[in-house]
């Protein structure tokens, strides 16, 4: 991750539901409100992100797809 923070990421399994949770800590330099934490957590998580398991999956569609809505995303809040 790009700073000082961490995110845990726990997959389970619950009543036949996959289940991802994940867990932000770091300390913060926006006390009230946090986004320094939320881009972290962003950027973590973008870098967990695997093409190659969708190309295994045949969803290499989808891949693309979260590539553009990030991409619009990001223009929105530029």
């Amino acid at each position: 991750m790009a700073g000082s923070g961490q995110i845990k990421m726990q997959q389970y399994n619950e009543n036949n539901n996959l289940t991802l949770k994940i867990t932000i800590e770091g300390l913060t330099e926006m006390p009230y409100s946090n986004h320094d934490l939320a881009f972290e957590a962003a950027l973590g998580l973008l870098e967990s992100i695997d093409r190659k398991a969708f190309q295994e999956e045949g969803k290499e569609e989808l891949f693309f797809k979260y590539i553009e809505e990030v991409k619009e995303l990001l223009e929105e809040i530029e």
